[in-house]
Parts: C-alpha cells; sequence; structure tokens
C-alpha cells in the first residue's frame, strides 16, 4: 500500500488503458486490496484462534493461575465477535485486544473494495497531427466588408450559447488550425492566434445629447469620439409611429460626412427605449442612449477543440497581446469596415411573443439584445444602463467573432509550408485509479491497529511453552488430571452450565498450575493440580534452614490421604 500511494503521489494517474502495463495497474489496483485484507483477516484470526487455545496453558504454567483465566477459560473454536464480549466480561486483555483486531478487520474487508475508483480523466501527448496553415503575424488590408447575412446562426448561437460553426467562441475568432490525423475519440490542444473586439460603452446624458434642429425640429443625438474630442459625431432620434411601444432596442449609425468618415467606423450609438409612444418626450425614464465603440482585441491562444476545430476551451498566453505594428493597423481598419455594415443592418424585427395592440420595435441587432434579456427575465418593464451595456457587448462580439470566422481567410495570409503548431497536444479519455483518501485512512488505521496487536502477542508470549505439547484431544489431557486433587471441585457439575460451572469455582477461590508434580509413585510428572494460595500482602517469614525437612522441597506439595486425618477431628471439606 505504501508503495501505490507513493507512486500516486509522484504520477498523479497511471498511462492509457491501450498500454499493458496500465491494464495490468488497473487490475492489480482493483482486486489487490481486497486480496491484502482478506489475509490480514484470516492471519488475525488465526492468531485468535491459537491465543485463545494456548493463554489457559500460559497462565497455568505461570502458577497461582485462577479458574477464570486458566480452567473456565474456554474461548477455543468461536468467533472474535463472541470471544471479544467474553473478554469483556472476564477482563482478559491480551484476548480482548486480538478479538477486537479480527472484529475490525471485517471493517478493512469492507474498505478495501473502495479502497481506489476508477475515474474518467484525459491523457495528454505531444503530437505532430496539428499544423499552422496561416501565418500568424500577417493581416491583410482590404477595401470592403462583407455583407453579413448569417443572421439565423448568430441568433441560435447567441441563443444556445454555444457558437455553431469552427474555430469560434462568444468574444473571439482563431486561426484556423490543420489536422492530419482526426479523430473523434480525442481532444487537442495548440497555441494559435484569437481575434476579437471589445466594446466600450458610455451613456449620454439626455439634457446633454440630445439636440434639436431649429430648421426641421427633428432630434438628434450629438457625441465625440473618444480618441477625438474635435470631432463631432450626429446620429438622428429614431422615429416610431404613435402607437404605444413597451420596449425598442436600436443599433444606429451616425450620419458620414466621407466614405471612411470616423464616426461611422469606429462609433455605434445603441438607443433603447421602452413604456413609450411616438409622441413621448425623450427623458431618463423612457430612454437610454449608450455611445460605443469597438476596438480590436489580438492575442495568442492556448485552445482546446475537437477534430472539428470546435472550441471547448481557451485561455489566453501572457504578454502575447499585439497593440501596434502594421497587423494591428491592418486588423482596426478591417473592424471598422465591418462596423459600418454592422450598424446599418437594414432589417427591422418585431416581438412575435408580443400580443395584443402594441409591439415591440427592433433592428437585427437590437433584436438579440432583446433575447438576451429575455433569457433572464420573461418580460422586460424597463432598461438599465448597466445591463444594456453588457448585452450590446456581448452581442457585438458574437456577431464579429462569427463574422472573421466566416471571412477569416480574406485576411489571414496562407503559408507555403506548414509547420507544427506550437504546443500541439493530442488528448484521450482514459481511466484512471483515484486513491480514496478517507478510505485509505481507514485502513491504514486498521493495519495499525493489527501491526500493534501482533508486537503485543509476540512481546508478552515469546519464547517456548515449558513442557509438553499442549493437547488436543481429551485422551490427551487424562494423564494431566487423573490423579489430580482438583477432580473434586468438578464432582457433581456434569449438569450444569458453564456459567454456573464458572460461578462455582470462582467462589472456590482456588489457583491451579501445570507444572512437575510428585506423583503417589513419588515420581515427578507434569500435571493440572492445585497450589496453596500464596498472599500477595502477607510479609514473607525467613525460617531457619536448618527447621525444614529435608524431604520436603521448597516446591513440592506433601500428599496426605483424605478421611484419615489423625491431627483433627473435623473431615475435610471439599
Amino acid at each position: 500500500m505504501a508503495v501505490v500511494i507513493a507512486s500516486l503521489a509522484h504520477e498523479g494517474s497511471f498511462q492509457h488503458l491501450t498500454q499493458s502495463d496500465s491494464s495490468f495497474f488497473q487490475v492489480v489496483l482493483s482486486f489487490l486490496p481486497s486480496v491484502v485484507a482478506s489475509a490480514v483477516g484470516a492471519l488475525c484470526n488465526s492468531i485468535q484462534r491459537n491465543i485463545s487455545i494456548l493463554e489457559p496453558w500460559v497462565h497455568l504454567q505461570r502458577g497461582q493461575a485462577k479458574a477464570r483465566a486458566s480452567l473456565s477459560m474456554n474461548y477455543a473454536s468461536q468467533t472474535p465477535w463472541l470471544v471479544l464480549l467474553k473478554t469483556i466480561r472476564d477482563r482478559h486483555l491480551l484476548l480482548g485486544l486480538v478479538s477486537l483486531a479480527c472484529v475490525v478487520n471485517t471493517v478493512l474487508t469492507v474498505v478495501a473494495g473502495g479502497l481506489f475508483t476508477q475515474k474518467l480523466t484525459t491523457s495528454g501527448f505531444s503530437t505532430d497531427a496539428i499544423q499552422a496553415n496561416y501565418s500568424n503575424s500577417i493581416f491583410k488590408q482590404t477595401d470592403f466588408a462583407a455583407d453579413f447575412t448569417e443572421y439565423d446562426l448568430i441568433q441560435t448561437s447567441i441563443t444556445s450559447g454555444v457558437p455553431m460553426i469552427p474555430w469560434t467562441s462568444p468574444d473571439y475568432s482563431f486561426v484556423p488550425l490543420k489536422n492530419t490525423q482526426p479523430n473523434v475519440t480525442a481532444s487537442y490542444e495548440a497555441t494559435t492566434l484569437g481575434i476579437g473586439a471589445d466594446f466600450e460603452c458610455q451613456q449620454l446624458s439626455i439634457s446633454n445629447h440630445l439636440k434639436k434642429n431649429d430648421t426641421t425640429g427633428q432630434l438628434y443625438w450629438q457625441y465625440q469620439p473618444f480618441q477625438n474630442e474635435s470631432r463631432q459625431c450626429t446620429v438622428g432620434m429614431f422615429q416610431q409611429k404613435n402607437e404605444k411601444i413597451p420596449l425598442s432596442i436600436h443599433f444606429l449609425s451616425p450620419a458620414a460626412l466621407e466614405d471612411m468618415d470616423q464616426c461611422q467606423t469606429f462609433t455605434v450609438l445603441v438607443l433603447g427605449r421602452w413604456n413609450y409612444t411616438g409622441d413621448s418626450t425623450v427623458t431618463e425614464k423612457n430612454t437610454i442612449a449608450l455611445h460605443c465603440e469597438p476596438q480590436v482585441q489580438m492575442q495568442n491562444f492556448s485552445i482546446l477543440f475537437d477534430q472539428k476545430g470546435q472550441i471547448q476551451d481557451y485561455d489566453p498566453v501572457p504578454n502575447t497581446a499585439i497593440t501596434s505594428g502594421p497587423m494591428y493597423e491592418n486588423a482596426t481598419v478591417s473592424l471598422g469596415q465591418f462596423n459600418k455594415v454592422f450598424a446599418s443592418i437594414p432589417q427591422n424585427f418585431v416581438d412575435e411573443e408580443q400580443q395584443g395592440p402594441t409591439v415591440s420595435s427592433y433592428d437585427w441587432a437590437g433584436f438579440l439584445v432583446a433575447r438576451l434579456y429575455k433569457q433572464r427575465e420573461n418580460r422586460v418593464s424597463s432598461l438599465d444602463p448597466e445591463d444594456l451595456i453588457t448585452m450590446s457587448e456581448t452581442v457585438y462580439q458574437w456577431v464579429y467573432s462569427t463574422y472573421f470566422s466566416l471571412w477569416g481567410p480574406t485576411y489571414l495570409e496562407p503559408l507555403e509550408q506548414p509547420y507544427t503548431a506550437t504546443n500541439a497536444t493530442v488528448y484521450y479519455s482514459t481511466w484512471t485509479m483515484v486513491p480514496s483518501v478517507p478510505s485509505l485512512t481507514i485502513a491504514l488505521s486498521i493495519i495499525a491497529l493489527d501491526t500493534l496487536v501482533v508486537l503485543v502477542v509476540f512481546g508478552t508470549r515469546r519464547g517456548r511453552f515449558k513442557g509438553p505439547r499442549i493437547p488436543r484431544s481429551i485422551g490427551s489431557v487424562i494423564p494431566w488430571i487423573a490423579n489430580s486433587r482438583m477432580q473434586s471441585d468438578f464432582r457433581g457439575t456434569y449438569s450444569w452450565t458453564s456459567l454456573q460451572r464458572r460461578d462455582y469455582l470462582e467462589r472456590l477461590n482456588k489457583r491451579y498450575a501445570f507444572r512437575m508434580f510428585p506423583g503417589s509413585d513419588a515420581q515427578w510428572r507434569f500435571a493440572v493440580d492445585e497450589e496453596p494460595l500464596v498472599r500477595e500482602d502477607k510479609p514473607t517469614v525467613v525460617t531457619d534452614p536448618g527447621a525444614l525437612d529435608p524431604a520436603k522441597q521448597p516446591d513440592a506439595i506433601e500428599l496426605r490421604p483424605i478421611g484419615n486425618d489423625d491431627d483433627t477431628g473435623a473431615p475435610r471439606n471439599h
């Protein structure tokens, strides 16, 4: 387990499952923990079974064994659960500890099954299959911007939040890469140039920016570009019919003084109104006007995509933004041409969900903004400047990224010799074996307990048994108890239960031992017999060695006939 944990901490995961060694690890980590847990459990049960047999003899060999620690200790051939309950009752520490470990090992077997779980992840490998076939340093300058006609495509993308065309994200279009070895089950990652547009907006004050033509009486908006305060941009106030209109959103293009007018190429007026009629006064309670300007954004990105080029994820590469130079200037001119086309789309849209005599009025871009509003709330009663800025920026970025993905080859320079894309990587879905931290903690704690139990058992019961082989049958025990004085203790207890016999022996408060005892023939033999009770709190009296009977050994017990005691007149009770 330590080796497996160390390898996981070092590698993090295993290799792809198509490789034989990974499949081998999968099988090993799926079944080995359960096998180890079963082996540990079997070892503990074996120790418990042998200790249950050996323990009474250990106490008898030491001598002065109480009945509950010797004659009444009948734990052999019983389950660890039952032995644990009995050891708690009889206060046998060693057997209780071993039985507890065996019981806990049942949990180890269960935990081992969930020690490692399979998790689907991805494994990345360097590849030459992803090639760059466009230059990331050249942006062509053209004299026109293509008419944008993919209205349904944009509407579907904004509504679903998923780009419908490859190499496109909600705010960037990426220079396409060539995949020479497409694989439907794989994902790919590489570094490429991303081109998008930032859409900066500022609310216009009605009192300062809404003007009236003294000659015609028409209202118009007037503002200055952010970078050119000397230039005045004018946008005519959008006229509506006299009917009541609950909501209208329009992207309006300024009047142009020349073909490449700065106002038309770099500014847009977003006008939002609600709950008004054609002759309603323009106030801040029913009107919001935004002066917006796009700015081209160019930066390298690390993109994750599938075999068709659908973008799954993208992250900017630090310190790669392009903010100056011929490439940036050409891209700025291209964005200005697009801006003219975007703001002058003539189509009008009517809210199909609107019922009754009132209708909502939008141009195409305004309709997309309204769709975003309705995704958030079913009925829009008023507009907030910050929300309108956010929605307008989202729509503009969606439209421009889609436009550039469709017309990108017009602006990009193909390479005569494609090269392997930077950081080209292919990812495959793989299964890894993930360790469960709670399960590992529980398993290691149980194994630590088992280790402690083994050390305690071998530490306290080390050494050879000083006596004959422990008998395994009743017939083998008979010679050891045939002439024992403790036979009288069991006379008449045949029909008693084990609990009654145990309590009876406890009340006798005798001590027993297994050692060499002299027999009736004066021969010393191993036997299980009674020992005189030795009180530990009684002071030891040293007797004159000359007063001792040399025929009596210090450990010898004098055998006396029962019933013919000349010294006492009363019979001896057992």
